[in-house]
Formats: C-alpha cells, sequence, structure tokens
C-alpha cells in the first residue's frame, strides 16, 4: 500500500527538537517554507487591478493585501461595499446619512422544481442599523486603514475634510455587537424601518436619555435592536425623516466613546429573550479588535490536530461574546470558551451560537492516514485485476498531448497531467516497474513546461498583490483568462493539481528533486496558503477562511452575494496535495499544516455543502438536492457556473476523486445521494461525468459500478484504469454498502506490439546531394525517427499508424500541423564530400507576419535537436509567405557547413509552429534538382480555387469528397478563412482535428461568466469559461467571404463546439473546442479576398460541460 508511514512521519516530526512537548505548531512559522523571493523564474509583472479604499500605510507591504477574504470587496471600489462578519452583514452607507450600516439577513425563497426542491435561497441586505455622525455629511471618506493577516478582521476609518475627529469602526467575523470608536463626533443611528420607540418610550416624544448607556430599539419590522453607549451621559434627539432623508437620532453634543448595537436573537414572547437580553448586556462593554491563529498537530498520535484562535479584546474587560458556526459548536474546547446556548441564525450557515471566552481551541481528532494510493488488498476480484492491469497498460501506452498539458490553461492543463500521474501510482502499487518509468517519463517532461515556464499561460509573480497569476490574464480586454485566475479566482483548484502532480514526482522518483523545484512548488502552495505572517510576498492563508472552515474561491471580483465556492472536492485537493508534498520532501511543519486543513474542510463541508437527510443548516426542502451547487456567503444556488445538469451539480463536488475522497465523502451521504439525486440521472449522464456519478456509487455498490465504468465515458481529465482502481478499492461497511457479485467479461487479450522497425525509410537511406521527402522521415518511432507533441496522425494519408501529421499534397504528402519542439530524423548517405553545404526547402506559410510563418533549422551529431553538441548545418530558416497552406514555394539556406562522405543522420527541429513541409534539397549548391515528383498544375492556390459543389477543406484529415481536384493542406495554426465557391459553402483553412487550447471534458471551474448563444436548433451553449460576450451567430446572404474568430459557439447537432468552426456538419468531423463564426463583408461578393490570411483574434477555452 502507498501511504505515509507513520514511523517517517514521527521520526521526522521527532527530529525537529526546537519543538517542545508532545504537539508540533505549524502556523503561525517563519521556516516552515522560505520567505524570501520567489524565484526569479517567475517573471514580474504589474497587475491591472489596483486596491482602492486603502490608506497608505498599507501600501508598504502590498503582501499584505488579500485577495480572497470577507471584506474583500472594500479593496475593489473603496470601502461602499458589503463585509460579512457573520451572522451581520455591514457596509459603508454612501446616501445619507453617510456611515456604517449594519444588517442582519432575512431569508427568502427563490425557485422551486417539478418535485418540489427549493432550488435557491438567499437572504437579503436592508439597512437595519446605520450608526454616521453629524460631522459625515459633507466631505466625508471611508477607508479600510487595517487588517489582521489572516482574515478574521479589518478596521474601516470614516472621517471628513472639514473638521477634526473621526468615526472607526472593526469589522470581525463572528462579531455579536457592531462597534463604533467616536473621537469628536457627534453620533446619529437611523434604521431604514421606522424606529417605533427607545426604553419603551414612543421615539418623537422626548430626548432620550439612559443612566448606563443602554437604548433598547423597537423597529417596525419586529425586531428589537439593544444600542450601548460607553459615554453614559450620551442624549438622543429624534429628527423626523424629510423627503428621502431617514428619520434619525441624533446625539446633542459630540463624544469620545464607542456605541455598540446589537439584535437581540429571539422576539420579546420566545422563552429565551430575557436570557439573550441579560447575556448580551453583561458582555456589552469589551469588544474585539483583532484575532491570532496558532495551528498544530500532534508528533506521534498523527490523527489528531488543533488549532487556538486568541481574540484580543478592548474596552471594559468584561469578556467577550460571540457567534459560532455549527462547525465550532461541538468541537471548540469547553475549558477556554463557554457556549450559552443562544442562537441567531446566519445567512447560509445555520444557526450561529453564542460563546463566552476570549480563546477558542478547536480539536480535530479524526484525521485518516493518509494514503497516496488505496490499497490494492481491497482487490479480491481477479476479473477486475485483468481489466485494471489492461486499461492500465493502454493508457499509459498513449503519450501526454502537450498541448493540452501546457496549453493555454494551467487548470485544464494540470488535471489532464494529474490524471496521468494516478496511472503512475496504480502502476507502482502493482509492482509494473516498468510502466512506472514509462509513466514517470511523460509526467516529467510535461511538467517541465511548467518549471520553465514555457507552457501557454507562464506563471509570473504579481508585485501588485503579492502572488502567482497567469500571464495572460494581463493582456488587454482578457482579464477572464483561465477562469479570472489573474483576479485570484479559484487559485486552490489550479495549483491543487499542479502540487500534486509534483508531490508524485517527489515520491516516486525521488532523484527528481532539487533544491530549484523544491523552491518552485512551495511558491504555489505560498499563492495560496503561506503559514507565515512574515512572509513579505504572499499575503497569510489567502484563499483558506479559518473561521468558515473552508476556502473561497472569488478572488478580486465584486460579488453582491459574497464570497463562493463551488467545488469542495477540488478545495480539499489542494490541503491533500500540500499534505503529501510535505511529506515527499520531508517538511513536516507543511505535512502536518495540511493534514489539520484536510481535517477542518472535511467537517465544514459535511456540514454546509454536502447536505444528509438529517442536516439542520439549511431549509429542509433545500437538503433535498443532497448538495449546496454554488455557495456564496448570502446565497445558496443548487446550479453550477457553467449549467444546471444534475451530473455537473453533483460531479463537481466529486472531482478529482483521490485517496481523501472517502474520508470526505462517507457512504451514507454516497447512499443518499445515490437514491434521490442520482440514479435517476446517471444513464443519461453527458461523457465523463457519467463516470464521475458511478465512481460515487462504487462506495456503495463497487461490483456494479465498476462494470459500469468499463464502457462509461472518460477523457484526459480523469482515466478508466484509476477510476476502476478506486471502484475496485472500495471497503466493506455494514450499513450503507451491499457490493453485490456482478458477473464480469474476460478483458480483451492484448495484441503483442508490432516490432518497430528502425533505421532509414524503407531502409535505404536518402542519397545526398539529393532531394528528401518530408514525410521520409525515419522509423523508429516517437523519439527516435520523430517527435510529435499530439496524438494521432492528424491528416491521416501517409504511414498512418505513426503520430507524424501528413496529407495529401498533389499526387505526393507533406508534413503539417508542424509544433514547436517536433522534429523528424533522417539517415542520409553523403556521396561526396560537400564543403559549403546548401539547402532549398519546400515550404508553404498563409501568414503575412514574419513572427507567425514558423521557422526550423537542420542540424547534425550528437543527440539530435536539443544536444549542444549538435552542428547546425542549416542556420534558423523561416518559411516564406506563399498565400495558403496549399502554395508551396522554396527557400534557401546555407550555414556554411561541410558534409564528409558517409552515412550519418540529421534532424529537421521545428523552432516555431507556422509552416507545412514538401521536400527540402540538399547538395552543394542549391536548386540543382528539379521538381520531377509533380506536375506543378496540379497545385491549386487557395485563391484560385476552381468552382466545386461543396467544400469543407482544411486539416480535418479527410478530403473533400466533392472537390474535382486536389486540395491544398492545411496547418494547424492558420487563421480562420473562408473561401467561396460557387455554391457559397464556406472552405475553413484550419485544423479541425487539433484544438490549440487544453479540451475541457472533465470539470467545469467556477467564478467565470455564463454565456449562452443559440444556434438555430435553439440549443445553448454553457460556458463557465468564456472571457467576452458572445451573440447568435449573424446569417450573412452568403457565405463567401467569412471570417472565423475563434471564441465559442454550439453546432446545429447540440453538442458544445470546442475549438473550431464546423461549416457543413455532414462533412467535418465532431468538433473539439470552442469558436464563434464572425461575419465579415467583404469587399467582393463573387471574389475571394485578396489580401493575406489573418491570425484569429481570440482563443479561449471553454469550460463546458463534460
Amino acid at each position: 500500500m502507498l501511504s505515509i508511514a507513520s514511523g517517517l512521519l514521527v521520526a521526522a516530526l521527532l527530529s525537529r527538537t526546537a519543538q517542545a512537548g508532545n504537539w508540533l505548531r505549524t502556523s503561525p512559522r517563519g521556516n516552515a517554507l522560505p520567505d524570501g523571493e520567489p524565484p526569479a523564474s517567475f517573471d514580474r509583472r504589474e497587475n491591472v487591478v489596483f486596491p482602492a479604499g486603502v490608506s497608505s500605510e498599507r501600501d508598504v507591504r502590498p503582501a499584505l493585501l488579500q485577495t480572497n477574504k470577507f471584506y474583500s470587496n472594500f479593496l475593489l471600489d473603496g470601502p461602499a461595499r458589503a463585509a460579512w462578519t457573520l451572522p451581520y452583514i455591514v457596509s459603508v452607507n454612501d446616501d445619507h446619512p453617510f456611515g456604517m450600516s449594519v444588517a442582519y439577513p432575512k431569508f427568502f425563497e427563490g425557485e422551486r422544481s417539478e418535485d418540489d426542491r427549493l432550488e435557491w435561497y438567499a437572504t437579503t441586505t436592508t439597512k437595519d442599523i446605520v450608526l454616521s455622525a453629524v460631522e459625515l455629511h459633507t466631505n466625508q471618506e471611508a477607508t479600510l486603514t487595517d487588517f489582521d493577516d489572516q482574515g478574521f478582521t479589518a478596521f474601516v476609518s470614516f472621517s471628513s475634510a472639514m473638521v477634526d475627529g473621526s468615526m472607526k469602526t472593526w469589522l470581525v467575523r463572528g462579531m455579536a455587537y457592531a462597534t463604533v470608536m467616536y473621537d469628536d463626533f457627534t453620533p446619529e443611528v437611523s434604521s431604514i424601518h421606522a424606529i417605533l420607540s427607545v426604553n419603551g418610550n414612543a421615539v418623537a416624544d422626548q430626548t432620550h436619555t439612559s443612566s448606563d448607556g443602554r437604548f433598547v430599539l423597537e423597529l417596525n419590522d419586529l425586531t428589537t435592536w439593544i444600542l450601548y453607549s460607553s459615554d453614559t451621559s450620551l442624549e438622543l434627539e429624534y429628527e423626523p425623516a424629510v423627503d428621502d432623508t431617514p428619520s434619525v437620532l441624533k446625539a446633542t453634543l459630540p463624544m469620545s466613546g464607542t456605541l455598540r448595537v446589537t439584535r437581540v436573537p429571539y422576539e420579546e414572547t420566545h422563552s429565551q429573550y430575557d436570557d439573550a437580553v441579560s447575556l448580551l448586556d453583561q458582555y456589552s462593554g469589551s469588544y474585539p479588535t483583532k484575532a491570532e491563529l496558532t495551528t498544530w498537530m500532534h508528533k506521534t498520535n498523527t490523527d489528531r490536530g488543533r488549532y487556538r484562535i486568541d481574540w484580543t479584546t478592548a474596552g471594559d474587560g468584561s469578556g467577550l461574546l460571540h457567534y459560532g458556526l455549527p462547525h465550532h459548536q461541538s468541537k471548540v474546547r469547553s475549558s477556554t470558551a463557554e457556549r450559552t446556548g443562544i442562537y441567531l441564525a446566519s445567512p447560509t450557515k445555520g444557526d450561529m451560537e453564542l460563546f463566552t471566552g476570549t480563546v477558542w481551541i478547536v480539536a480535530e481528532n479524526e484525521l485518516p492516514e493518509f494514503e497516496w494510493i488505496p490499497s490494492m488488498s481491497g482487490i479480491t476480484d481477479s476479473l477486475q485485476m485483468a481489466w485494471i492491469t489492461y486499461y492500465l497498460e493502454a493508457e499509459i501506452a498513449v503519450p501526454l498531448n502537450k498541448e493540452e498539458v501546457a496549453g493555454g490553461s494551467v487548470y485544464f492543463g494540470a488535471k489532464y497531467l494529474m490524471a496521468y500521474s494516478q496511472l503512475c501510482l496504480v502502476a507502482a502499487e502493482l509492482g509494473r516497474d516498468d510502466l512506472v518509468e514509462t509513466c514517470l517519463d511523460q509526467v516529467e517532461q510535461n511538467f517541465d513546461e511548467y518549471l520553465q515556464h514555457t507552457n501557454g499561460n507562464a506563471l509570473v509573480y504579481d508585485t501588485v498583490w503579492g502572488g502567482v497569476i497567469g500571464e495572460q490574464g494581463l493582456e488587454e480586454e482578457n482579464g477572464a483568462a483561465d477562469f479570472y485566475a489573474s483576479y485570484y479566482n479559484d487559485h486552490h483548484f489550479h495549483y491543487s493539481y499542479v502540487i500534486n502532480v509534483a508531490a508524485v514526482l517527489a515520491y516516486l522518483r525521488p532523484s527528481w528533486i532539487d533544491n530549484t523545484k523544491v523552491a518552485w512548488v512551495n511558491t504555489l502552495i505560498r499563492d495560496v496558503n503561506s503559514p507565515d505572517q512574515s512572509d513579505a510576498y504572499f499575503p497569510q492563508f489567502r484563499s483558506f477562511d479559518w473561521f468558515s472552515g473552508h476556502s473561497w474561491a472569488r478572488g478580486l471580483l465584486f460579488a453582491y452575494d459574497g464570497k463562493d465556492q463551488e467545488s469542495t472536492s477540488e478545495d480539499v485537493n489542494f490541503y491533500y496535495a500540500m499534505t503529501m508534498w510535505g511529506n515527499a520532501t520531508g517538511n513536516a511543519f507543511i505535512e502536518g499544516l495540511g493534514r489539520l486543513q484536510t481535517g477542518v474542510v472535511r467537517r465544514s463541508i459535511n456540514e454546509y455543502f454536502l447536505l444528509k437527510d438529517s442536516n439542520q443548516n439549511h431549509p429542509d426542502d433545500f437538503v433535498k438536492n443532497k448538495v449546496t451547487g454554488i455557495f456564496f456567503e448570502s446565497k445558496v444556488d443548487y446550479t453550477t457556473w457553467f449549467g444546471d445538469n444534475v451530473e455537473y451539480i453533483h460531479g463537481i463536488q466529486n472531482i478529482p476523486v483521490t485517496a481523501i475522497t472517502e474520508f470526505v465523502r462517507d457512504a451514507q451521504f454516497c447512499q443518499e445521494e445515490w437514491d434521490q439525486r442520482l440514479e435517476s440521472v446517471v444513464e443519461s449522464a453527458e461523457g465523463t461525468w457519467n463516470t464521475v456519478l458511478y465512481m460515487s456509487y462504487a462506495t456503495i455498490q463497487k461490483n456494479e459500478a465498476f462494470e459500469k465504468m468499463l464502457t462509461s465515458g472518460t477523457d484526459s481529465g480523469l482515466k478508466r484504469a484509476w477510476a476502476l482502481y478506486w471502484a475496485a478499492t472500495r471497503p466493506a461497511c455494514s450499513t450503507y454498502c451491499s457490493h453485490d457479485e456482478v458477473d464480469l467479461a474476460e478483458p480483451p487479450i492484448p495484441t503483442p506490439a508490432p516490432v518497430v522497425p528502425t533505421g532509414a525509410f524503407d531502409g535505404v537511406p536518402a542519397t545526398i546531394p539529393g532531394r528528401i521527402e518530408g514525410e521520409e522521415f525515419d522509423y523508429g518511432g516517437e523519439g527516435v525517427g520523430y517527435s510529435d507533441t499530439d496524438a494521432g496522425n492528424n491528416g491521416g494519408q501517409f504511414r498512418p499508424s505513426e503520430n507524424v501529421d501528413i496529407s495529401i499534397n498533389g499526387d505526393g504528402y507533406n508534413v503539417g500541423w508542424m509544433r514547436s519542439g517536433e522534429y523528424l530524423r533522417y539517415t542520409i548517405d553523403v556521396t561526396e564530400d560537400i564543403s559549403d553545404l546548401g539547402f532549398s526547402f519546400s515550404v508553404s506559410s498563409p501568414y503575412t507576419n514574419i513572427d507567425e510563418r514558423g521557422t526550423f533549422r537542420v542540424v547534425t551529431g550528437g543527440g539530435g535537436c536539443d544536444d549542444d553538441d549538435a552542428t547546425d548545418l542549416s542556420g534558423l530558416v523561416t518559411a516564406p509567405y506563399t498565400g495558403a497552406w496549399g502554395s508551396y514555394e522554396t527557400v534557401e539556406a546555407n550555414g556554411g557547413q561541410s558534409l564528409a562522405t558517409g552515412q550519418t543522420e540529421i534532424w529537421l527541429c521545428v523552432v516555431s509552429a507556422g509552416f507545412n513541409l514538401d521536400y527540402f534539397d540538399m547538395g552543394a549548391e542549391v536548386l540543382l534538382f528539379p521538381d520531377i515528383s509533380e506536375d506543378p498544375s496540379s497545385v491549386v492556390s487557395a485563391q484560385t480555387l476552381p468552382p466545386t459543389s461543396s467544400l469543407a477543406a482544411g486539416n480535418t484529415g479527410m478530403a473533400p469528397t466533392t472537390s474535382p481536384t486536389p486540395t491544398p493542406s492545411a496547418e494547424e495554426d492558420a487563421p480562420v478563412t473562408a473561401v467561396p465557391t460557387s455554391t457559397g459553402s464556406v472552405a475553413e483553412d484550419t485544423e479541425l482535428a487539433q484544438s490549440t487550447s487544453p479540451t475541457p471534458t472533465l470539470s467545469a471551474e467556477e467564478d467565470a461568466a455564463v454565456t449562452s448563444v443559440p444556434t438555430s436548433t435553439g440549443s445553448v451553449e454553457e460556458d463557465a469559461g468564456l472571457a467576452q460576450t458572445t451573440s447568435p451567430t449573424p446569417s450573412p446572404a452568403n457565405e463567401e467571404d467569412v471570417e472565423v474568430a475563434v471564441t465559442a459557439v454550439p453546432i446545429s447537432t447540440g453538442s458544445v463546439a470546442e475549438d473550431t468552426v464546423v461549416v457543413d456538419s455532414t462533412q467535418s468531423p465532431t468538433p473539439t473546442a470552442s469558436t464563434t463564426v464572425v461575419p465579415e463583408k467583404a469587399s467582393s461578393p463573387t471574389q475571394s479576398p485578396t489580401s493575406a490570411p489573418t491570425t484569429p483574434a481570440s482563443e479561449t477555452v471553454s469550460e463546458d460541460s463534460e
């Protein structure tokens, strides 16, 4: 079993001799992670979003600016926003009277389903009490002047440029009273509701005084609030409402001291009303100003962890009265904080309870054994083992697609990479060392794209907010890139996959670890979850909310309903990945902190997100949904950001499935969820979501689920071997599991791998001086005769079993879909010494922009393209502009090198994409070899195509079926340009078989815009990842001269279009990524555009339903 050895962990913990006693403090720490500058490989960039409403004293250390906390709205447009202190919502009231508004949210329900489930509910925010000052009537401002490092408190100052003095308030999670400190200001108290009485006296009858500074306010919404003044001489005069100005209680004189206001939890007729009032009176003189967090893990009993919150108070020292959430109530140690039995409902997390005491110690004593993979000892069926082995071998044999892994989305790319790395774990558990090495080679090679920052959305360090973001989001009008990651959305989701992969590499291949890699991965952990208060480059615990017990996904995006989170399973994945990374690298502090946070997250998830029948924290009719969907601070909505299919809503709460999943989702929940919501939809669930639902079902019926998953949907983000292994290893349970036996068929007998020939094409080296056809590269397959970054032969016209992409070109072939880093090797026989070697390359490129045309070189010697010992024979060659992919021209090159007589190997190395290769000549002089392989008249350029009845051409891997002449090949990196024909159909000069972005086929990500685009059949594209608003595709009278820009649109069949345009769905293969057709008026409806094709205007990853 691949699990953390408890003996090793104990040894690591005990080796920290500086730690006294049985507990290891894991935060705050200065040595848990390095706190110096991020590695230089992270380029320094400045975010396009800047903080607002923050005093200059906080600008010295911008890393202290939290992005995902309850008060983050204040940092976006100044403090004229809300902060969810719980149970209250506090905001700056910009209307008259300017000041601090305190709202107690009131529940209202939304729509209901046909079976009477409550599909969403929310809580309103009204200005129940507004605390202001006379001096704030003119030239007023409110500024966020301070906040603690851990996200419990913030401090807001109100002032006026016209007068001295100020009004200040503390925003504290769980505060029982709203507190305002006045410094020579004249208080005002108002409400959006009518104030009916003060201390039992009609509000308009008199000036109101109180010998103890206590004022009971009865409002016309039937609620009771109590106002406490530290200045017992305070007198309040009533001023009636005038026009839009509410009625107000105004102090007769300025004061210096505090006003505190609280809502009585019960109506006066309630049996606990008097007890609640007595308690509120008792603690009214003491108020919290900040909090300090400390966390520990037990050194020997690794199932035990705890955290402590120390509340700092000011005032009369009477002690602290504070609200705690349901997940606190059974876990806070009673010796330091006492429960009172007085409750007030929170907006979306159930009833909060008042605690007394300034120290909260919360224990997590049910932490699991953290495993890398469930033990294979749970597999008792030999046929199940045979099927797992069958798919394990098959899936490891398919190389990772670098364009998917290292494309424009860190989220999708890292998810695909983690799915493949899980195969490495299965292979290691099964003792298949041969597969382990092959698998790890693939993972390591592709992970290097992230380490080297050569992936399509390279990670950079943001000097404004202090964090790691993708550079794409900094481009103009591209803030939504990778689900608004540059706004600090979803970082714990994205980086959980990256860290998980790194942990697997470090565990299975310890030689991979070095200081550079450790520092790089630790930087991602610091971005999301730095435990160090003194970290000058990252805020402490950016995503994790220690008061709520889970992370928040929303970053620097304004939200009327507060922070939100959709995927609790990806939340768990971050802390699990951090734990395993700490274990693999010997960092006991990070491992221990990850263990504790995983336990805290699991508790809150089962209180607020996964809803058993017994759940008391949501309305009964909402509990019937079994999961929450999108969970906001003020609203809960049974949906997702990418659609409302049941499989989406439940599946996003269960990916990725790892060894920690069973700790979070127990058998009782899985049984209830299956019976009440999933069983009726699983068979119709889309694609991979079907398998995700069956993986949950495996907890209670593993054998039936196993059989179903032999044919259910999978994709790059979920491997079948892992899904089957998970199902087969599900343990027995006494109450909710049946695991009925199922008769399985035998897996297919694997076809013996063919003997792959090596050496020159057809066994005969190319003669030099002479011509080499591009498609006649050496035998030997991937890594020998060629390197091709995408799976499959996209052209499919020659050597179809190999991955090099070959299309028909006249009477011969060309190599297309060229990508950076690829190469072709040729064995050549030099028949005479050549002292001044020249080349003539027959290539095509439709790009007018020289930077897009593609570059390459020819080398010899050493190990080929990436070997420093190789000799560059040609120098860097740039493809010429040829007008179209099917139009070829020659370009000459001479690197001033020589070749001696004899046999040797050369490599054609692709430096950048943007060209097709037909052939090349080598010799002492160039252009010595006339083109005798084809009739030039048979090559038709895109500008001179004869009329056809229909044409849907391009790199689809399919020749047009009705064209009477050979069609030009198309290339992956071509812009999508429409070519008119006599019938008005559109020729797409683009590659449909390959996307430039990873295909979103498993999970969809939170916090992005949902856009619906109608099609001719009325289908709707559900896309959470679209940065731009898409609109219905116009239908011009003639479709000639249509420019196509890559965005997103569904096709007429109702399936999701992914990174391609389908002009004629009857002739084009099923598309695989998102595009939108954007018509453009041409110069003439009967003539092809004469200008060169242009690069697509935009490319975005579509986070569609899977």
